[in-house]
């Protein structure tokens, strides 16, 4: 069987009687107890298949990808830090804020310090004991914009839930490298790359994925989109349009940092890839009240576009 090491993910063949989770998992890093995992899956710091998993007694058959993040108070030396938060509404049960890009979520080993959960340990220190410190989704590292955080166990659960039936409507822009002159929808199916596994890849054998795609302007070489996802697999966006050839500009582990000559001149190489969720738009989980949230596009992206309109005029 595999040995593994918290903050990575397992491939668990199929296995001769069923097993709990946390057994499993003690057997599979045995330098780690028991306990710590039960801890662990009941903080949510642990998916089976990608689907996040509080109970510690469940049982396996095989056949699962079981991906551990241990984010348990005292399972990573993870320091409260006066982190600037751009937060940009809040009340008693949730907080939405817009994230910066090169800033990650969560601590993990060799980098605990400076993340959006560091921040929101001191912020709000309540958070320490609700699952990913109420982060509810993802964003990636160098991806800005909306995030929402939840305040308590109570509604973390209710949000999760509203994800799971795609109630919780999420929004981005993006600037993509090539002309698409028609809106669309990309599915293919998202598995992660059993060569690289910080990475993701378009795979038959993966889980459905649907982004649905509008052209919002047409620049010289480049096409800003809006998106609107209909799941959320890790990295969906970038490896859809990897897959259809257009790149978002500035990714480089999808993109190998495709954009024009004339932007490169103007800007020199983009720092992230230009990518943005713009928009959140959900039912609150305690006073019912229909929610509109909106974050304008950064600075940066803002530029790109506006050099790309330039050379519009130019050419």
């Amino acid at each position: 069987m595999n040995m593994i090491e918290p903050n990575n993910d397992v491939y668990v063949g199929l296995l001769n009687k069923t097993c709990r989770l946390d057994i499993l998992l003690a057997n599979i890093c045995p330098t780690y107890s028991r306990s710590l995992f039960k801890k662990a899956i009941r903080f949510g710091s642990v998916k089976v298949n990608e689907q996040l998993v509080l109970t510690p007694n469940i049982r396996l058959f095989g056949l699962d990808l079981i991906d551990v993040r241990i984010l348990y108070k005292g399972s990573l030396s993870i320091n409260p830090q006066r982190i600037v938060l751009d937060i940009i509404y809040e009340d008693a049960y949730i907080i939405v804020l817009t994230k910066a890009s090169g800033i990650i979520l969560h601590p993990g080993f060799g980098n605990n310090e400076y993340t959006i959960l560091n921040g929101l340990l001191y912020y709000y220190p309540p958070t320490i004991y609700i699952p990913r410190a109420g982060i509810v989704h993802r964003l990636d590292k160098e991806t800005t914009g909306l995030l929402i955080i939840a305040k308590d166990i109570t509604i973390y659960t209710k949000l999760v839930e509203l994800f799971r039936l795609k109630q919780l409507i999420r929004e981005y822009e993006g600037v993509s490298f090539g002309s698409l002159w028609f809106s669309g929808s990309i599915v293919k199916p998202i598995l992660r790359s059993p060569v690289k596994r910080i990475c993701m890849k378009t795979d038959l054998r993966g889980k459905l994925s649907i982004s649905n795609y509008f052209v919002k302007e047409r620049v010289p070489f480049h096409t800003r989109l809006r998106f609107v996802l209909e799941t959320g697999r890790t990295h969906q966006l970038r490896i859809h349009m990897a897959y259809v050839k257009h790149p978002f500009v500035g990714d480089k582990t999808y993109g190998k940092s495709l954009y024009s000559s004339y932007l490169y001149n103007n800007l020199k190489e983009p720092n992230h890839q230009v990518l943005h969720a713009i928009k959140l738009e959900l039912m609150h989980p305690v006073t019912f009240v229909k929610m509109k949230l909106d974050s304008p596009l950064t600075y940066d992206i803002i530029t790109i576009l506006t050099i790309l309109r330039e050379q519009s005029r130019t050419v």
